[in-house]
This record gives structure tokens, C-alpha cells and sequence, in this order.
């Protein structure tokens, strides 16, 4: 029993009251960055950092709409691009890889599934820097195939 004084109606009612204060303040954690970020859309690149932060811009812009409107149709089409291909190249790569590794015996084959799985636990951080390096010799850096190389041939 929570509190003896209290009946249980009265519990139940504190248990409301202590669940709905704890959602409403989960709700502004989650809804505070999405109404900076909406606020920070009507301003000009000058107004974006001033400090006191303002919700409200002191003279609202909408030319950051109409740039959104000239090249959303490429970002759309990029992200359609580069997605379906990662898909693509992955599907083939990780079931060829799992079949490999579940249906056939080789020598060695337990040993390089380790290190598969160890490879699983570097946080990308870690390789972030390296891959850049990498992927800047081979004279990939600013293109599309860096990034389908990048997201197609991963452990996840």
C-alpha cells in the first residue's frame, strides 16, 4: 500500500496526477526542439543565434520556403535513389554473407564471424574520421557512390 491514510480512490487519484505531471514534462523534453527548430525556419541566417533565443522572430522570413520549395524535389529523389540502392546492394551482400556463414564449412569460418560480430560493437564514432580518410583517397568525397559504398557494406 502507497500511502495507509489515504483510501484507494484518493491513491489512485495522486497515481493520475503524478503520471500526467511526468508525461507533460516528457512531452516538452520532446516537443522543445521541434518548436525551435520551427521557429528558427522564419528567421534570416543573422537572427539565428542571437542571444536571448526568441521563439517568435522580431521580422519573420519565408525565403528559407522558398529555397526548400526550388530543391526539395532533388533531396526527395537523392534520398529515393540512395536508399533504394543501399537496400539493394545490402540484401545481396548480407544473404550471401549469412548463407555463407550458416550453410558452408570452411577453415576459418568462426573466426571471421567473430570478428564480424566484434566489428558490430565499434561505435560508428570511431570510424567516422577513418572512413572519411579512406573514402577522400579513393576520390569519392562529395558523391553519391561514397555514401551507398559506406551504408551497403555494414554490419547492420
Amino acid at each position: 500500500m502507497m500511502l495507509s491514510n489515504f483510501s484507494y480512490a484518493k491513491q489512485r487519484k495522486v497515481q493520475f496526477i503524478i503520471k500526467n505531471i511526468f508525461l507533460v514534462l516528457v512531452s516538452v523534453v520532446v516537443l522543445l526542439p521541434l518548436l525551435v527548430v520551427l521557429s528558427s525556419s522564419f528567421k534570416n541566417e543573422s537572427n539565428l543565434f542571437d542571444f536571448p533565443f526568441k521563439f517568435i522572430p522580431a521580422n519573420p522570413v519565408i525565403i528559407n520556403f522558398m529555397r526548400l520549395k526550388e530543391n526539395f524535389p532533388r533531396y526527395i529523389m537523392n534520398s529515393i535513389k540512395l536508399t533504394s540502392t543501399i537496400v539493394v546492394v545490402q540484401l545481396i551482400t548480407a544473404t550471401t554473407g549469412a548463407y555463407v556463414f550458416s550453410k558452408i564449412k570452411w577453415k576459418g569460418r568462426d573466426f571471421i564471424f567473430t570478428l564480424y560480430l566484434i566489428s558490430m560493437m565499434i561505435p560508428s564514432q570511431a570510424v567516422t574520421i577513418p572512413q572519411f580518410i579512406i573514402i577522400r583517397m579513393m576520390g569519392l568525397y562529395d558523391s553519391h557512390m561514397a555514401l551507398v559504398l559506406l551504408g551497403a557494406f555494414t554490419a547492420f
